[in-house]
């Protein structure tokens, strides 16, 4: 079979070409990195939520205890281990004490961020840096996605 290149002008365009070649069987260079970016971005939504949702029934409790409340979680994952940051909105990185509401919070967390971490490394992914953002959707948001 001889090889050609074609250049799509848009996203949807490219998706579609992705999508026609799976089905038939052709095989595309970057076709599976494509897969894994769309993958990993839908997957990182569903996560996002769930903090989301875990953090709104928290955050009084946070307010209360530490008086602080967390605004964004950064998950670290590394070949061997990952790391999640919790930092309030000023930037300040929060120790999410070991007794408690708040290290329930912590705990269920981590347990949501582990689920994660084995997807992604099932998927072929052991570096990678991802933001969550918790909170209010408003404010503008930036991702640092390093996948390889």
């Amino acid at each position: 079979m001889k090889d050609f290149n074609i250049q799509c002008m848009s996203e949807e365009q490219e998706e579609m070409l992705l999508r026609f070649a799976m089905e038939n069987g052709m095989k595309i260079e970057g076709a599976n990195e494509y897969y894994k970016r769309a993958k990993l971005k839908e997957r990182r939504s569903q996560i996002e939520r769930e903090l989301n949702i875990i953090g709104r029934v928290y955050a009084p409790i946070c307010k209360k205890e530490v008086r602080r409340v967390p605004y964004k979680i950064t998950l670290i994952v590394e070949p061997r281990r990952f790391v999640m940051l919790v930092h309030d909105k000023t930037g300040f990185k929060m120790e999410l004490r070991e007794h408690g509401e708040v290290a329930r919070l912590k705990s269920v967390w981590m347990n949501v961020m582990k689920n994660f971490v084995k997807e992604l490394r099932r998927d072929g992914i052991h570096e990678l840096i991802l933001t969550f953002i918790i909170g209010p959707k408003n404010e503008s948001k930036k991702h640092l996605v390093n996948a390889s």
